[in-house]
């Protein structure tokens, strides 16, 4: 028999001694968790015993006792098709197998139920980089992985043209370029909302808009899932389209949105004038926020040394980036002023409309110069008055 962990394995003796006794299939299912590698192990120790007449015995003997017990925390085992374990949400499991035509519940355990999260990126995307959209594929793996959260949307969120950063270009073809990157996902949006507002708006209010965008469009449609962007479906979505979601709660909760950001503009929060104390306090404490570790920045320093972060450091996940990018929006700028070629760190269809529309001269990198950035001269008047 297959170890279930390379530290340890399960005695064959054992394994038949426990399912030979009524009340002993729950404890061999029951015992494997719905994440990690030992879940691995052992989804794929009990696909490799399916047709064991004991292991098919003591699924059905479980079977019909969570079913008339009414659990709900069990998963599917449906054993036709591929012969590999897939999950959907935090604890449906499918194997199959065209070997045997067995359809069971398997009490598998759960973790509580996974909070729902939409990550929000705001910003300048001047222009938009493979960076930028890989900020999102770090941050949904991060807290998929944890077991406790479900990653169901992201937005792009840029800047409108009233933030008055130096060489901003036009809200009009930094929105464009961002539509274009974003083609081909499933997952991710983008949302013009925040750029077409005639004044600068805060982060914290964008977040505030999407909430109650969310909550709007559940009260709406209840029973609804929200819906995705059409495009290439990712492999773990085909794979699952069929398991029944068993994940939502009873009350239809609300997704959260979270704050998706890098390391320097989590650091920022502590720049005078440039965040109000009491925005990044209902960032932290009402919504959420996943930052990505960037060269040079500390993140997980910048929690412990400020007591406010430190409180709702359960809000807060540092994913760390192992592969080091240093792609940016400026150095892309200054590349393109330069003449200098940037395909492979912009998407190619960004990169088409910025040389369509000869976008980002020396004569662009101009704009807004010598203003003060919004957010600067707001906080500073509202504090002097």
């Amino acid at each position: 028999m297959r170890n279930v962990t390379g530290r340890f394995a399960v005695k064959p003796r054992l394994i038949v001694l426990m399912l030979r006794a009524s009340r002993a299939a729950p404890l061999l299912f029951a015992a494997i968790p719905a994440r990690g590698s030992l879940a691995s192990n052992a989804h794929t120790w009990l696909l490799g015993s399916r047709h064991h007449p004991l292991i098919r015995d003591a699924a059905r003997s479980w079977c019909s006792g969570a079913r008339s017990r009414s659990e709900p925390d069990v998963g599917t085992w449906s054993t036709r098709g591929s012969g590999t374990w897939n999950t959907k949400g935090s604890g449906d499991f499918i194997a199959n197998s065209e070997a045997v035509g067995l359809n069971l519940w398997l009490p598998v355990r759960v973790m509580d139920k996974q909070t729902e999260v939409v990550l929000l990126a705001t910003g300048s995307f001047n222009p938009i980089t493979f960076m930028h959209l890989r900020l999102f594929e770090l941050a949904r793996d991060h807290l998929h992985e944890t077991g406790k959260y479900k990653v169901i949307k992201g937005i792009i969120s840029p800047v409108g043209d009233g933030y008055k950063k130096k060489g901003l270009m036009e809200a009009s073809h930094r929105l464009a370029m961002a539509e274009l990157a974003i083609r081909g996902t499933n997952w991710l949006e983008v949302d013009p909302w925040e750029c077409e507002q005639e004044e600068w708006v805060e982060t914290v209010r964008v977040m505030r808009y999407h909430q109650q965008k969310l909550e709007a469009e559940r009260a709406e449609n209840p029973e609804q899932k929200l819906s995705h962007r059409p495009g290439r479906k990712r492999k773990l979505d085909n794979s699952c389209q069929d398991v029944p979601d068993r994940n939502r709660s009873s009350s239809h909760a609300v997704p959260k949105v979270w704050l998706l950001c890098g390391a320097d503009v989590f650091q920022s929060m502590s720049v005078p004038n440039l965040w109000k104390d009491e925005e990044v306090l209902e960032i932290i404490s009402m919504f959420g926020i996943a930052c990505i570790t960037r060269a040079g920045h500390d993140a997980r320093k910048f929690v412990y040394e400020s007591d406010v972060l430190w409180k709702h450091k359960d809000n807060i996940h540092v994913v760390e980036e192992w592969i080091n990018n240093d792609i940016s929006s400026t150095k892309i700028r200054r590349a393109l002023r330069r003449g200098q070629n940037v395909r492979y760190l912009v998407p190619d269809a960004t990169l088409e409309y910025i040389e369509k529309h000869e976008l980002y001269s020396e004569e662009s990198e101009e704009k807004n110069s010598g203003l003060i950035l919004e957010p600067f001269q707001r906080n500073r008047t509202s504090n002097c008055s």
